[in-house]
């Protein structure tokens, strides 16, 4: 019979193998074999498990690489086998870190366990060097994965990861679970060169920051690529949940979902740093669910597609939206919630955007927030079956802008498709920059209590429905143009039907238009009004002025009318 290994007879003796084991059955070294078969060589370079009150470490075959006191030296041991190198098992079990971080720091290593809450760490993670400042050297191709952190006995500045001159560091299905500071964060000392890549692929991030009040970042700094897909931040608490800080030249965000995220919670791209920070963030096929305030700030250059987002009745929320392209999609917020669009950062500058896009959308309010000059000329707004409803102290409307402290001409195109919102549509602001804005664009098929028009506008307004039109003193017609608006109506048309008495040559038409019409058509339909007439009109009616009055008779003079602003 071939001999076994001596860590395989003490596994096989324990009840370890394939019969009665997880091990055993991933791990076909570790299993008993019949005559004549050949011992496989294991996948791993070294195990790490525990045995008794022993926490042991060996290599592949089966020699001692560390051991000790289980729970006391579980660090040490831990630190021993990655200082080892390649693929480190590490056997179901909870292992407890004291006062100690672990290091993976070895080129080409792997930690991984035996699953999500099946391998258990009470400690955090170090990916990279242990060498603070310029000297530090670079680690590269390492890889957590198949474990959870749990971090419900750390102290309040306690961390999950951490990260420090890495390339190619691969985060992998790790649950980040009650960590009360940051989840994960790297390279913010002085002098430490820049990572240049860190993967962080189908996580969660579950109850971090809930009961001891602290920051809940997952906080990222100095990096060349930074790429998060496919994870799930949920039930967090007050802090941004995911902040790429600055200095990070590549953000990708994708197929993540963000849920039960208090106050501040959500995705903060750049958020604090000065613009530029992060060069180019990608954004993409994210779901945001009942999430506080702040759900979306995009840094200077962001590429933003595919977000649903869905609200609460317990929370309000802020959207806010930007980027060099932004399409925001299916968003139903139940309980106030403000979209704000170009938002401004937290220096005071506008994030810079080129094309905003919104469908299928319900909020409270819609703003288009523009506070400096860094924001560009010509950028496109384009909304499209937008709902805002009036719900908890908000207004139901979209306005623009808010808070400008323009001193150039900027042109800014709206596109508003098919909307309907319950409050108001301003397009003026009482700040006096705002007269340096003109307002381009289409705006059909909407609705609104009342539209609001100030600053210059040259829109066209066509097929929609409007109770009034306001104008404030800072309007002024550019060039602004009205087409089959219902209500109220800047077209009309109809019949006119009067009784001649031989001396009446003025016959009035009320237009019902909302000003006095640029263009009036009148078309005799009897004999008696085919006489030479000319067309006068004010904001109220068409005056029909004949050079010879008609004869008497019964409404024996009928007129066909149209008439447009």
């Amino acid at each position: 019979m071939t001999s076994l290994y001596s860590h395989e007879i003490k596994k096989i003796t324990e009840g370890t193998g394939a019969k009665s084991g997880f091990v055993g059955f991933f791990f076909p070294s570790l299993r008993a074999r019949g005559l004549g078969e050949e011992k496989p060589v294991p996948t791993y370079s070294a195990i790490i498990y525990k045995e008794g009150d022993e926490v042991r470490a060996e290599d592949w075959k089966g020699r001692k690489i560390a051991s000790g006191q289980a729970g006391v030296d579980d660090a040490s041991v831990i630190q021993r086998a990655l200082d080892f190198g390649g693929l480190i098992y590490l056997a179901p079990g909870r292992y407890k870190f004291i006062e100690q971080q672990v290091f993976i720091r070895t080129d080409n290593t792997k930690l991984a366990g035996a699953g999500i809450d099946i391998t258990i760490l009470e400690g955090g993670i170090h990916l990279g060097t242990d060498i603070e400042g310029s000297s530090a050297p670079k680690t590269t191709n390492i890889e957590l994965a198949d474990l959870t952190i749990d971090g419900t006995n750390f102290p309040d500045t306690g961390s999950g990861v951490s990260y420090r001159y890495v390339e190619n560091a691969v985060v992998r299905r790790v649950k980040f679970y009650a960590i009360p500071f940051w989840n994960i964060f790297g390279n913010f000392e002085s002098g430490v060169p820049k990572s240049k890549s860190l993967y962080l692929l189908d996580c969660i991030f579950d109850r971090n920051n809930v009961t001891r009040g602290q920051q809940d970042m997952t906080a990222f700094n100095n990096l060349e690529i930074l790429h998060v897909e496919s994870c799930t931040f949920k039930n967090n608490g007050v802090g941004a949940t995911f902040l790429p800080y600055s200095n990070i030249d590549y953000v990708y965000l994708e197929n993540c979902e963000f849920k039960n995220i208090a106050a501040y919670g959500g995705i903060l791209i750049g958020f604090g740093s000065p613009l530029g920070s992060i060069k180019t963030a990608f954004v993409r096929d994210i779901k945001i669910i009942n999430a506080g305030t702040n759900s979306i700030m995009p840094s200077e250059y962001a590429y933003i597609s595919g977000i649903k987002m869905r609200g609460s009745s317990s929370q309000s929320s802020v959207l806010e939206v930007g980027g060099q392209l932004c399409e925001v999609c299916d968003i139903q917020a139940a309980y106030y919630t403000n979209i704000h669009l170009l938002p401004w950062g937290h220096d005071g500058t506008d994030y810079v955007a080129g094309k905003i896009v919104m469908n299928s959308v319900a909020a409270d309010r819609i703003e288009l927030l523009i506070k400096s000059d860094s924001v560009p000329d010509n950028v496109k707004v384009e909304l499209h079956n937008v709902i805002t409803h009036i719900n908890y102290g908000g207004n139901g409307g979209f306005r623009s802008p808010i808070n400008p402290n323009l001193t150039a001409a900027r042109n800014i195109y709206l596109y508003l498709y098919e909307c309907n919102f319950e409050g108001h549509l301003s397009l003026y602001s009482y700040e006096p920059s705002t007269a340096l804005i003109t307002y381009r664009g289409m705006i059909k098929r909407c609705k609104a209590p009342t539209l609001y028009l100030g600053q210059k506008v040259a829109i066209e307004f066509v097929d929609n429905d409007f109770d009034n039109v306001q104008y404030s003193d800072t309007y002024t017609d550019v060039g602004a143009i009205f087409k089959k608006n219902k209500n109220p109506k800047t077209e009309n048309s109809g019949t006119a039907t009067f009784s001649g008495d031989g001396t009446k040559t003025q016959f009035s038409i009320s237009h019902g238009l909302v000003s006095t019409p640029s263009r009036v058509l009148a078309t005799p339909m009897t004999k008696d009004a085919a006489g030479d007439f000319y067309i006068t009109k004010d904001d109220t009616n068409i005056y029909v002025n004949y050079l010879s009055a008609p004869p008497s008779g019964s409404n024996n003079v009928k007129l066909s009318w149209y008439a447009e602003i």
